[in-house]
């Protein structure tokens, strides 16, 4: 089966932690008062703090008595002078989707996505599926079970016969198009998209205007999208091989060092070594027995500190200070040791460094407002569903496990293009409700004016 629509595959991409959801009135959250955080970033005089320890202990309940937050943290402090940068969303080009496609196309023209095969395209289809669907005692070899291979010969005689109803009606001659690289409405490469995806999210995509192409043999597909309404930005880059394209790619035993170093080449490949990125999280995805899958996640690095990793931002949020526009992040997806997929979010460009060297809060005040924050704000029940009848009388636990030192990206106050990165504390946190484990926290504390950083909605 062939991936579904890729705008529509954006906004199934996963992050792993949400974001420290309270917002309490106070003192904590100096960043929504008049001219403080301001006042912070144009002071130019740098300030000594006291070294940061190598671990953290510490426990405490909130007040209301039915969360216990358990510290116990890996502490990563930075030397590094702290800056303060204004960046602006960057809007992608079509240049370098043509060079994405120069990569990764494997020398394969670049087309635009015509969905109308000839016949005989249809017929090459219907014969590599015949093939595929005969060689039962390589299916079973490949998915370790008779059963399993049958209902790969199934789907495969079911393609077959989608194939031979559209023969009749296909041209004899290709309608494909070459690429123009330039950018498009939506309707042009959907011209049905209000009745496939519904009148409320058609008029939203509709201003989105996108450069899409595939290969040659049409497994392998590239999209771009630049939305600039008022209402939320949206630029981002995606690259995937359908499903059909990966049964080509032999088993790999791929380890994961193998596989960094294999998307650290391809970021010099696609032209983005003129910026720094510093991988936040891999993983090994891989079933047993079945293909190597990796995953490699990245961010910017500014002054060679890191950019925190975001959980994703709920872009149509009409908060008042709400970001609209997701972190920036690169994904590069391996599969058997070949790229299946990369993904570039929401990349900014740099228009001032507002402060090379910002004071910051210590340590110590970064802990006192985690724990000022958790005390008055944590409440059990405010990561479970009210309505979800799964947990009653709900006492929950956070064990934070790491502290660290980075940089994150914030909504300006009173600005609406332009965003501002700014030293912070991440305190990184798993969630138990009555004992089991339920998800991943990270509370953000701005390092500039100690205020609390929403991170689902960036500010």
């Amino acid at each position: 089966m062939k991936r579904g629509k890729s705008l529509l595959c954006v906004c199934a991409a996963i992050f792993l932690m949400t974001a420290c959801q309270p917002s309490p009135e106070g003192d904590i959250v100096v960043n929504k008062n008049e001219g403080v955080l301001e006042s912070a970033i144009k002071d130019s005089s740098s300030q000594e703090v006291s070294e940061a320890p190598d671990t953290y202990q510490d426990e405490f309940t909130n007040d209301a008595g039915d969360v216990t937050v358990q510290i116990d943290a890996q502490v990563s402090s930075l030397d590094n002078a702290m800056p303060v940068i204004r960046v602006m969303p960057h809007e992608i080009t079509g240049e370098e989707v043509k060079t994405w496609a120069e990569v990764l196309f494997d020398g394969q023209e670049a087309y635009e996505p015509n969905h109308t095969l000839t016949k005989s395209e249809i017929e090459a289809e219907i014969l590599r599926y015949k093939q595929m669907a005969t060689d039962k005692d390589r299916l079973i070899e490949e998915y370790g079970s008779e059963s399993q291979a049958q209902s790969m010969i199934d789907d495969y005689n079911r393609k077959i016969a989608d194939y031979e109803s559209m023969y009749d009606t296909a041209p004899e001659t290709s309608q494909r198009k070459l690429s123009d690289w330039a950018f498009h409405p939506y309707d042009y490469y959907d011209a049905e998209a209000s009745v496939n995806e519904g009148q409320a999210d058609y008029d939203s995509l509709k201003e989105t205007d996108l450069l899409q192409t595939v290969s040659e043999d049409r497994m392998l597909m590239l999209s771009a999208a630049n939305r600039t309404a008022s209402d939320y930005v949206m630029h981002h880059m995606m690259f995937y091989r359908l499903e059909e394209g990966l049964e080509e790619i032999p088993y790999k035993n791929v380890t994961i060092e193998e596989g960094g170093q294999i998307a650290e080449h391809l970021i010099e490949d696609l032209g983005l070594g003129n910026e720094n990125w510093t991988l936040a999280y891999s993983a090994d995805l891989s079933a047993e027995d079945e293909a190597v899958r990796q995953r490699f996640v990245y961010t910017p690095a500014y002054f060679d500190i890191p950019v925190i990793y975001g959980p994703t931002v709920d872009v149509k949020s009409e908060e008042l200070y709400a970001a609209n526009y997701q972190y920036t992040s690169l994904e590069i997806n391996l599969y058997n040791g070949m790229i299946d997929s990369v993904w570039l979010f929401s990349p900014v460009d740099i228009l001032n460094i507002e402060n090379e060297d910002v004071a910051v809060i210590s340590f110590e005040e970064a802990c006192d407002r985690f724990k000022t924050l958790a005390q008055t704000s944590y409440t059990a029940d405010q990561w479970i569903d009210p309505e979800d009848p799964t947990f009653d009388d709900v006492q929950a636990r956070i064990e934070t496990t790491q502290i660290r030192q980075g940089l994150f990206r914030i909504k300006e106050k009173d600005n609406s293009g332009e965003f501002l990165i700014v030293p912070v504390w991440a305190f990184e946190s798993n969630i138990y409700l009555n004992d089991i484990e339920w998800s991943s926290d990270i509370c953000l504390i701005n390092a500039v004016d100690g205020s609390v950083i929403d991170a689902s909605l960036g500010y």
